[in-house]
């Protein structure tokens, strides 16, 4: 307690006192106004006031206030009081807490000594002149690719990675001498480390060979030229530097010093090195993955590591490292807008022309982004509860909201309905089996559930609009949707005994009658329990979603879906009305959102636009009577082909592979010469852009996108001038990948075949 709290409450009990002994004692004092017997009479007496009898009354209460006002903290009140939050200011790294917990250091036990000289060999100049040397080899080759490449074998600017591969083998003999070889799809790289236990899965890294062109205009901005690779004594220059060359010769340079130290690993280590990652990794990580699916299986190894790109920093103050691995990437759609409409000569025009018409539905859509939402439990909330748990400059309002946030979970509100429980976890169970080839009756209920949750998400567009414009929004029939999902009813109610039996064997402890058991998979009970439960949060995440957005506005982008116009074309001469016109819009897809909903949202936002100009609409192959089509028409497609669901989310639990890897983190960063901060916080994050591990889905759930460098560490950013590393700090990427290995082959348990 502070000095005020203790010194006024006393100052008004010292003067209630003294006020009590110049009063009169209840004993002498006659009741009603009249002596007791006996007592001699009294002098006159003045009249009584009512008002003299309530001053006692009043300091009591004004104390009482004073009390109140003094132990209950205003402003920001400490809301949550779990085991492991902190309800002012933020908890040192070291102590546990619930909302953003950690894993331990890790170093490696039984390969300490090999850990121990390979650490001495790093630090010597030596070591580090040779290693620069290497990657400004590497970086010399401009390994470019562009958008429009051709053909493997018809392109001939495919041919640059021949060359980048003689660099690498002649660069790393041992390697290539040691390690079994692959070449895939002509340049994609696959080196195997057989293990001596042929049951535990192996362990996946991969990396990319390729770099964004450099604009032939701005390379005379280069304080270095692009393709150098010269090292000035403290940077490494050149395309490639920090993406992705750094990571892919930091590999390289971990086997090999590995090998020369004699390391016989027992697990199994793979290296996947694609080459278009930056164009679409289909030539590389696509046929990458499909060669190790053939060759291990799904699900067959035990965790797959790839870039990240600056991966840790102090965004909280310099007292605290934050490593911020990305566990989840969002997904991605181009959407391809055509507007036809008829020609002529431009001395006649039309009040809007197709590039006008265009412009009008570019415009509606940038009026009518997506909703941003800030979902419990997906990556952005848990971030931001580790930024919350543990920055000490973290806003300590938002810090507040956070912890009320958390508070407020449906675990501790009340009123809540038991069936709630069994619904959360369904979702837990079905997170944890669906790459476990569940049982046919099983991934009926959970395609049922996952239909009645696009059929909710169609609701809330609906909620307003008439049963013809829902079916026209939604470009299905609806009543034969619906028909679709009573079916899939009738089948989930005839193996519902099966499907609760399998439910318990699982090992879940739910205990279900048949009827309990038929309501929780009952998919139409989606719509109503889906509405409850966002009830309860919406207040507190709404109001905590506000206020990241406006502290901090990358979180814009974060939380919700983004659309940006990227291409435009149209028109063919100046005279002349143009017949079509087309823009090219990209998406980058929340967690919380997927392909199907950008497409449900351009149709509803474009479809009063189409009708207004009279056009009709193609809306992603289905017919939409917007118009008489006497504007013209517009056209809806997949861009590309090409749209992405947003990624599975790594698990982190105390058995998964997660606590190794994090823990090789920050053990590295613990153990780096110079550390000079009071620990290292590990909070996973979501990647806005996408990677290659977007084709190893199959492979492995625990996918973790990381590279060992921090922002300070990049001299100024990723594909533009002047790109370049700190080289000592790309050192340090040297010692993560070989503390990686180490910690890898010694302490990871999980995943034996």
């Amino acid at each position: 307690m502070d000095s005020s709290q203790s010194t006024l409450p006393k100052s008004l009990a010292d003067e209630k006192d003294e006020t009590a002994a110049l009063a009169p004692s209840p004993e002498k004092q006659s009741v009603g106004g009249a002596s007791s017997p006996g007592d001699a009479p009294s002098a006159p007496q003045a009249p009584h006031d009512q008002n003299d009898s309530g001053l006692g009354v009043s300091t009591v209460f004004i104390f009482c206030c004073l009390i109140v006002m003094f132990f209950l903290p205003w402003g920001n009140r400490p809301i949550l009081k779990k085991p492991g939050s902190s309800p002012g200011g933020a908890l040192p790294p070291e102590q546990p807490s619930e909302l953003c917990p950690q894993a331990q250091a890790l170093l490696p036990v039984r390969h300490a000594e090999l850990a121990k000289k390979l650490e001495s060999v790093y630090a010597t100049d030596d070591y580090k002149l040779r290693a620069y040397k290497a990657l400004g080899g590497a970086i010399k080759i401009p390994t470019e690719v562009y958008d429009d490449l051709g053909p493997l074998g018809i392109d001939t600017r495919w041919d640059v990675f021949a060359r980048f591969h003689d660099y690498l083998e002649k660069a790393f003999p041992n390697v290539f001498s040691t390690l079994e070889v692959t070449k895939v799809n002509t340049y994609g790289i696959v080196l195997r480390w057989p293990g001596s236990d042929p049951f535990l899965l192996p362990v996946l890294t991969t990396a990319h060979q390729d770099v964004v062109p450099v604009d032939n205009s701005s390379a005379k901005d280069w304080v270095h030229p692009p393709y150098s690779g010269y090292y000035d004594g403290k940077w490494i220059w050149g395309r490639g530097s920090c993406d992705d060359k750094s990571d892919l010769v930091a590999q390289l340079h971990a086997i090999n010093a590995l090998v020369e130290a004699g390391f016989k690993p027992k697990r199994s280590f793979v290296w996947a090195f694609g080459f278009d990652e930056e164009a679409s990794g289909l030539e590389g990580a696509h046929h990458l993955a499909r060669y190790l699916e053939r060759e291990y299986g799904l699900d067959s190894f035990a965790l797959l590591l790839d870039e990240g790109g600056d991966s840790y920093g102090r965004p909280y103050g310099d007292d605290v490292i934050f490593a911020t691995p990305y566990l989840a990437e969002k997904g991605y759609i181009d959407v391809r807008i055509e507007v036809t409409a008829k020609g002529g000569h431009s001395s006649v025009p039309p009040p809007h022309t197709a590039i006008g018409v265009l412009s009008a539905m570019i415009v509606a859509l940038e009026d009518h982004p997506h909703e941003a939402q800030l979902i419990r439990g997906g990556s952005p909330y848990n971030s931001t509860m580790c930024a919350a748990t543990y920055g000490p400059t973290f806003p300590e309002d938002l810090r507040q909201l956070a912890f009320k946030a958390a508070a407020q979970t449906p675990d501790t509100d009340e009123g809540d309905d038991p069936e709630d429980d069994v619904h959360r976890m369904w979702d837990e169970w079905t997170a944890r089996t669906e790459a476990r080839r569940a049982r046919d009756a099983v991934r009926k209920a959970w395609r049922a559930g996952q239909r009645a949750k696009v059929l909710a998400r169609k609701k809330r567009y609906q909620r307003s609009m008439t049963m013809r414009e829902s079916i026209q929004m939604g470009n299905v029939d609806w009543n034969e949707d619906w028909r679709d999902l009573k079916e899939e009813w009738r089948l989930i109610k005839e193996e519902g005994p099966d499907i609760i039996a399998e439910f318990k064997d699982m090992g879940v402890a739910v205990k279900l009658t048949f009827k309990e058991g038929i309501n929780f998979f009952n998919p139409f009970s989606w719509f109503k329990k889906g509405r409850q439960r966002r009830a309860r949060d919406v207040d507190t995440l709404e109001e905590l979603k506000d206020a990241l957005i406006e502290t901090y506005p990358r979180y814009n982008a974060i939380l919700r879906t983004t659309q940006a116009v990227d291409l435009v074309s149209g028109g063919v001469k100046v005279n002349a009305l143009p017949e079509l016109a087309a823009a090219v819009v990209n998406h980058r897809i929340a967690q919380h959102e997927s392909p199907v909903d950008v497409q449900a949202h351009i149709k509803h936002v474009l479809f009063p636009v189409a009708e207004h100009f009279n056009l009709t609409m193609d809306a992603f192959g289905y017919w939409e009577p917007a118009g008489d089509g006497s504007g013209g028409h517009v056209k809806l497609t997949d861009a590309w082909d090409a749209s992405l669901e947003p990624s599975p989310v790594t698990p982190t639990g105390p058995e998964d592979p997660y606590q190794i890897f994090a823990g090789t983190i920050k053990a590295t960063l613990e153990s780096a010469e110079g550390y000079n901060a009071t620990g290292v916080v590990v909070a996973p994050q979501l990647i806005l852009g996408n990677t290659d591990t977007q084709y190893y889905w199959d492979l492995t759930k625990s996918i973790f996108r990381y590279s060992h460098l921090s922002n300070e560490d990049l001299y100024n950013d990723l594909h533009t001038v002047n790109e370049a590393v700190r080289g000592e700090a790309w050192i340090q990427s040297i010692r993560f990948y070989t503390q990686f290995i180490l910690n890898c082959d010694e302490h990871l348990k999980v995943g034996n075949f």
